[in-house]
């Protein structure tokens, strides 16, 4: 009954999600249509040509004509008069006496000469194709559009065709040259002229505040275009989906726990310990969580690298910035598209549980007496149960625990979006829906999402529009992250289960505990603990942002852009009763949860608004110069409170209401902070002749985190291009290199987020006192102290980039060279609390430099209706501490070295003999055959911490280099991608608690590997010998020998697609359909022995949520 109401429920939210998406899309089309229908017309002509009276009916309606320029009676001259008349009305009298009819089709109106007029075929359609210099070209591609009927022209750029109808249209394409497309007409014979692509001219990348002309850009940004790179891809989160797409960009994900699947973003390496990930823009607003978007509302995606380009974005910009531009209404008749999406996946690797329980029982027993404290478990334990297992596997079970809280999960998303308007205005509206089922069980994921993008015309001078969007999510999982909690020791229970506890009675339903005699009664369930552990996130989101513009003439704009975010997270705790029971003896064994258990409710809201003034002035100041200059005064205010609240001693367990509890055990908690940022920005723009660019930028920022008289921050940044292929001189050399551009750029940016928002303001804590009566009262004190020079961390950036183009734009580069300094960054004062009796205060005394390069290779070429393209992205960059601190601790950061590099024992191998014993430096008391033995750097005879090695070129956490190869075909409508990735230069130590060779006493979930561990009998072992206690020496501690690279290759995205043609989809008013099968993260190549070389590890180790790998099947429908 449960299930059935869950499902029932979600079909009520579905079926009104889709019902307010219909109304708004027939209001759409009612008012599309309506202003359409509701137009009259008006004509008083005599003896006008028919050309002539077309377009007075243009200039009175939104009526557009179409039609060939060798309708021979469009130049009649024609006599009319109406009023108020329709268009079906004007045009019958129009036509009148003419050859020609007309049809029309929404506001379009299309004149052909009628079917009795067009009968002959000719047997063979003939032509020649020329570039604009009259050179024939070999191997252009000749298309009957909306057929696969084509060709390709030969040496003297001839070509020809058998059985054309008169009445088709010929679309002629090369690589380098812009496609064009004509219509026969019942010509024999078509003579063509291809031009030479201007899109590299034309095309536009969006920047901070504005977009950009490519051509024109001078600074380090990177496009994605979404439609084109991700469209089909069976990804839930767009973080995710960046990797390998742009070069400078790392992306590392951690977990595939649903709802929590998301990357982490670097631009250009480690930039400070302080947030060091980029800020996210979407349609202009800051701070918008960047998987919370439905991809397939994404238009692009830009990267913002050096300073030039993200200084517009001040204080926040010093870790770059992503750049989000959602899609738009486009002018035109009502476009519907559909995208669905269908997946199952499976993880990439997990860890390899031992699932023979007497096998785990006799590890147990080598492992304590290695560990001196003698066996635990009898033999005759062990002999029962590896006798009885395979005829009683209720009572004497071996279970593989991954099998069990493992399975296939399901994702399905789903869009539906219209687009649509006129030179007035126009619209984009879509839903979504993503439901997620994660690899865990009770770990589930649903999203539903809106966006409404519109914008109208108001007069010739004034324009509105709105951009909104909302989210709201439902998540549930058993703990933090998934399998575990980090910073509470007792949700690690995965690793203290074992294989002979029986997940769950097939009859009575009730979870197994601990049978064996000696075994730990706290030997974990897993089933049970992440069945009975519940957490519910109920997430809502809403986003907009409202423009008004204002261009009172032709050089100048005036606009203001007021947003507001605001974003409300409630979660709910709790867990249910439960008592593991020993099925061997009939008695209950550990109440894993007790009855007095309770429950949680916390909420957290954010409120935030923006306010943008903007004032542009963009003009050809003389011919060939153009001068742009942007005045922008910005405001941003941040609120935020929470509340939680708990109480235990639940009434019944099936209340999960607060109400629902005794309210003799409770507590409450709460908390509110508020922020201001204010900004001034001018921008000034300046190129000559699409040769020589130059910007210049200064923003000012003032925080309200730091003290008066440091609120301030001042970010400048300057940058220069020249477009040394349109130089006289290198004419000669356009042939081969079509387009030439070297960049420059230089600027100093900013971070405040490792700062608290009430950081430099006087705070108290309280103290509670004991006077002589015994009475306790609440006092409150400073707790810390305030440096008052206190202020931003600066990052200043250079660049120096190289933009080349080869072969009518086949072959492009794109080189770029950094060095990005940060200085002031923000670390804790060493001023000890003994002297003062209050904290040190955070100083700006650190200071890291990033060094790196990026290289961007791309090859398109069509031969006939084959085209296909390669890619290939790469990026290095090394990293420098340069300051930390006032004291900086041995073992801990190195100036002069990278941060975070591997820093380690160097170990020789494992000891043999008791000879090699004796005669090894000093490492402990228990040092013994089958340990670890480490080399003695300094000499000094014994092993510690000043015999460690450092590794520079070995990162812990994040790569040096990044890097991925792309490939894209497309062949009569079937078409195929594929990404690798990948990176290299990191390494990390495989040893957790599940690799332990110094394992627990009792209740631990060994794997496979364990089983090659060292003894006397298995000498030639992989690993040390298995101890337990504290006997576990340098066996345990990070070495060499637990080292291992971290660098891999993967296959991360391959997709198969087919689109039907048009010709059979025209005639049921289908536009476009394509349909497809994709797979994502298929196979690594790796020597990384842990779950996946690409997740970053937490708090010391890995994240035991592992990644996923998909397969699905899409379809995108356009009506």
């Amino acid at each position: 009954m449960k299930k059935y109401l869950k499902v029932k429920f979600l079909g009520s939210r579905i079926t009104g999600f889709l019902c307010l998406f219909c109304c708004l899309i027939m209001f759409a089309f009612e008012c599309y249509g309506q202003q359409t229908k509701r137009e009259k017309i008006t004509l008083s002509v005599v003896n006008l040509p028919v050309r002539e009276v077309i377009r007075n009916i243009e200039k009175q309606t939104d009526y557009r004509f179409f039609y060939s320029e060798n309708l021979k009676d469009l130049d009649k001259p024609v006599s009319i008069k109406c009023e108020n008349v329709g268009i079906e009305s004007a045009m019958q009298k129009i036509l009148s006496g003419t050859s020609l009819d007309y049809k029309i089709n929404e506001n379009r109106v299309v004149l052909i000469v009628p079917k009795t007029q067009s009968k002959e075929r000719p047997e063979r359609l003939t032509g020649s194709i020329v570039d604009e210099k009259g050179i024939p070209l070999i191997g252009v591609s000749v298309l009957i559009k909306g057929s696969s009927q084509g060709t390709i022209t030969d040496i003297d750029g001839k070509f020809h065709l058998d059985n054309v109808d008169p009445s088709s249209t010929v679309v002629f394409s090369y690589i380098g040259y812009e496609t064009i497309e004509k219509p026969v007409n019942g010509k024999r014979e078509l003579a063509v002229i291809l031009k030479e692509n201007s899109h590299l001219l034309k095309e536009v990348v969006v920047v901070g505040y504005g977009a950009q002309r490519k051509v024109n850009l001078s600074g380090a940004v990177s496009m994605v275009s979404v439609d084109e790179q991700l469209s089909g891809r069976s990804i839930s989160s767009t973080s995710t989906a960046l990797s390998g797409l742009v070069p400078g960009l790392m992306v590392q994900q951690s977990s595939g726990m649903a709802g929590k699947d998301g990357a982490t973003l670097r631009v250009r390496g480690l930039g400070t310990v302080n947030n060091s990930v980029p800020l996210i823009v979407v349609d202009g607003i800051p701070d918008i969580e960047i998987d919370r978007i439905d991809m397939n509302d994404i238009e692009s995606i830009s990267v913002l690298k050096d300073a030039s380009s993200s200084a517009v974005y001040g204080s926040r910009a010093a870790n770059g910035v992503i750049l989000i531009t959602t899609k738009k209404g486009k002018s035109g008749r009502v476009n519907v598209n559909y995208s669905g999406n269908f997946s199952v996946g499976k993880a990439t690797g997990f860890y390899d549980f031992l699932a023979d329980y007497p096998r785990a029982l006799t590890l147990h027993n080598q492992a304590a007496t290695n560990g001196n404290s003698g066996a635990i478990y009898k033999d005759g334990t062990i002999d029962e149960w590896m006798a009885k297992g395979m005829v009683d596997p209720l009572l004497y079970p071996n279970t593989d625990w991954w099998d069990v809280i493992f399975r296939s999960p399901f994702t399905q998303n789903h869009s539906l979006s219209a687009t649509g308007g006129n030179d007035k205005g126009t619209y984009y509206l879509s839903i979504g829906l993503l439901d997620q089922e994660g690899l865990m069980i009770n770990n589930d994921y649903r999203r539903y999402s809106f966006r409404v993008n519109v914008d109208q015309k108001i007069g010739n001078h004034f324009k509105v529009g709105l951009n909104a969007a909302g989210q709201w999510s439902d998540q549930v999982y058993p703990l933090d992250e998934g399998l575990l909690s980090y910073g509470n020791a007792s949700t690690w229970e995965m690793v203290r289960t074992v294989a002979g506890i029986l997940p769950q009675h097939p009859v009575t339903g009730e979870y197994g505990g601990a049978m064996a005699y000696g075994e730990d009664i706290l030997a974990s369930n897993l089933l049970a603990k992440y069945s009975i552990n519940n957490n519910k996130l109920e997430r809502k989101d809403f986003n907009g942002m409202a423009f008004l513009e204002w261009k009172p003439v032709s050089f100048l704009q005036f606009r203001a852009d007021y947003g507001l975010t605001y974003r409300n997270d409630f979660t709910k705790s709790w867990s249910m009763p439960t008592i593991l029971q020993n099925f061997q003896t009939g008695l209950p064994g550990y109440e894993t949860v007790t009855k007095s258990t309770g429950i949680t409710d916390y909420t957290r809201e954010r409120t935030k608004t923006i306010l943008n003034l903007h004032a542009i002035y963009n003009q050809e100041i003389f011919s060939g110069h153009n001068l742009r200059f942007q005045f922008i005064y910005s405001e941003e205010y941040w609120h935020e409170r929470s509340q939680s609240s708990s109480r235990n001693d639940r009434f019944h367990p099936n209340l999960t209401e607060i109400d629902g509890a005794g309210v003799t055990t409770q507590s409450t908690g709460g908390s509110s902070s508020k922020e201001g940022l204010r900004s001034i920005v001018t921008k000034l723009n300046y190129d000559i002749l699409d040769k020589y660019m130059l910007q210049a930028l200064i923003r000012w920022d003032a925080s309200s985190k730091f003290s008066k008289g440091h609120q301030w921050g001042t970010f400048p940044s300057v940058s220069a291009a020249w477009r040394f292929s349109e130089e006289g001189f290198f004419e000669p050399l356009k042939d081969i290199v079509s387009n030439g551009k070297i960049r420059m750029s230089w600027g100093k940016v900013g971070n405040n987020s490792g700062v608290d928002r009430y950081y430099q303001k006087d705070t108290y804590s309280s103290y509670p006192y004991t006077f002589g009566n015994n009475v306790l009262v609440e006092g409150y004190a400073p707790y810390k102290l305030i440096d008052p020079n206190f202020t931003w961390e600066s990052t200043a950036m250079t660049n120096l980039g190289l933009e080349l183009s080869f072969f009518n734009n086949r072959l492009k580069m794109e080189l770029d060279l950094y060095n990005k300094l940060t200085t002031s960054m923000i670390r804790p004062g060493q001023v000890s609390r003994l002297l003062s009796g209050l904290e040190a205060p955070d100083r700006n005394i650190g200071e890291m430099r990033n060094r790196g390069a990026e290289i961007s290779l791309s090859w398109q070429d069509q031969i006939a209706d084959f085209s296909y393209g390669v890619g290939i992205n790469y990026s290095y960059n090394k990293n420098k501490l340069l300051k930390w601190n006032e004291r900086l601790g041995r073992g801990d950061k190195f100036l002069g070295y990278p941060y975070e590099m591997v820093y380690t024992y160097k170990a020789i191998g494992i000891v043999q003999t008791w000879e090699e014993v004796a005669n090894a430096p000093y490492q402990s008391d228990n040092l013994a055959p089958g340990d670890l033995l480490m080399e003695d750097i300094n000499g000094d005879g014994m092993i510690d911490s000043n015999d460690k090695v450092a590794m520079p070129n070995s990162m812990r956490y994040i790569p040096t280099s990044d890097f991925s190869i792309s490939f894209n075909a497309d062949w009569k409508g079937f078409d195929l991608s594929m990404l690798f990735q990948g990176n290299a230069g990191r390494k990390n130590f495989w040893l957790d608690n599940f690799n332990n060779v110094n394992v627990y006493t009792s209740r631990y979930a060994f794997q496979e590997h364990h089983l090659d561990t060292w003894s006397p009998d298995n000498r030639g072992a992989k690993f040390p010998r298995l101890t337990s206690g504290s006997n576990g020496g340098f066996n345990q501690e990070q070495s060499t020998f637990w080292l291992y690279s971290c660098d891999y290759i993967r296959l991360k995205n391959i997709q198969l697609g087919y689109r039907i043609p048009s010709k059979i989809l025209k005639n049921i008013g289908v536009n476009s359909v394509r349909i497809h099968v994709s797979a994502e993260n298929l196979f690594t190549i790796t020597k990384w022995p842990g779950l996946d070389p690409e997740k970053l590890p937490k708090s010391g180790s890995e994240i035991p949520y592992p990644l996923m790998k998909n397969y699905s099947l899409g379809i995108n429908i356009t009506l």
